[in-house]
């Protein structure tokens, strides 16, 4: 056995029987160490009448051929992110794939300008009159409900009637009225307006949905109410209401 020095300074035995700089007894085979890098490798031999697999899928992610450049394969412990050049392709992909993140954002997106549209879109002329009103019956008023006489409104599925109930006059719009004070006959006044007219009683309706004391009620009207309803009257103020009965055909809040 025998010493030699090499260029870095470190010490080689050799042996009898052994090459200089190896540890394998000269005549033994040698496992010669896996290199990756470079091109594919050759086509690999099959037999014959074997179809031929005309793509190989040996390399690692990103080291495959990209727009002409060729990218070496690196030690699979040596990859902390992501290989050179997947990043490239990683991108062209994202452009026409949008992440779901991305897809759930544009959807909201949509959904906000939807509701705005929605929100701020054309609702007509703020306080603009129901046409009924100026169209139904031959007056036309805006008047103040000053009450609701005790048993004046109440439900009855199988009886069909109208009440009368007290207003004060604020404005008329159309039509003759001479009284500060009026009274008004209300088909089923338990029923929204929208829903009072029946088989009966067809030319009525409005958007008040109940009447309370203290609102005001802009009012399409016609009289005197005997030309328009012949059933039942709830009327509390008998003896005491001695000019015109009108007949509320349309009925609405006043701003609606």
């Amino acid at each position: 056995m025998s010493c030699q020095l090499n260029t870095r300074g470190w010490v080689r035995l050799t042996a009898s029987g052994m090459r200089p700089g190896s540890f394998v007894p000269e005549g033994h085979p040698r496992v010669a160490r896996r290199f990756n890098a470079g091109e594919a490798r050759k086509g690999t031999l099959v037999p014959k009448g074997r179809p031929r697999i005309l793509f190989a899928f040996g390399r690692p992610f990103g080291t495959d051929l990209l727009f002409g450049f060729a990218h070496p394969a690196l030690k699979r412990r040596a990859i902390l992110g992501s290989p050179f050049g997947a990043k490239r392709r990683r991108e062209l992909t994202d452009s026409f794939n949008p992440t779901p993140r991305g897809w759930i954002q544009s959807l909201a997106a949509l959904l906000v300008v939807g509701f705005l549209a929605v929100s701020c879109g054309d609702k007509g002329t703020p306080g603009a009159a129901d046409p009924h009103l100026s169209t139904d019956g031959t007056i036309e008023v805006t008047a103040r409900l000053l009450e609701i006489p005790p048993g004046a409104i109440f439900k009855r599925d199988l009886y069909d009637y109208a009440t009368i109930l007290k207003y004060r006059v604020l404005k008329v719009h159309r039509g003759q009225v001479r009284e500060e004070t009026i009274y008004v006959g209300h088909y089923n006044p338990w029923k929204p307006r929208s829903e009072a007219a029946d088989a009966r009683v067809k030319n009525i309706g409005g958007k008040l949905r109940r009447f309370a004391a203290g609102q005001v009620h802009h009012l399409a009207l016609e009289a005197p109410i005997e030309d328009c309803f012949m059933g039942g009257i709830v009327n509390k103020y008998f003896g005491q209401a001695t000019g015109t009965l009108y007949w509320a055909v349309w009925t609405d809040p006043q701003g609606e």
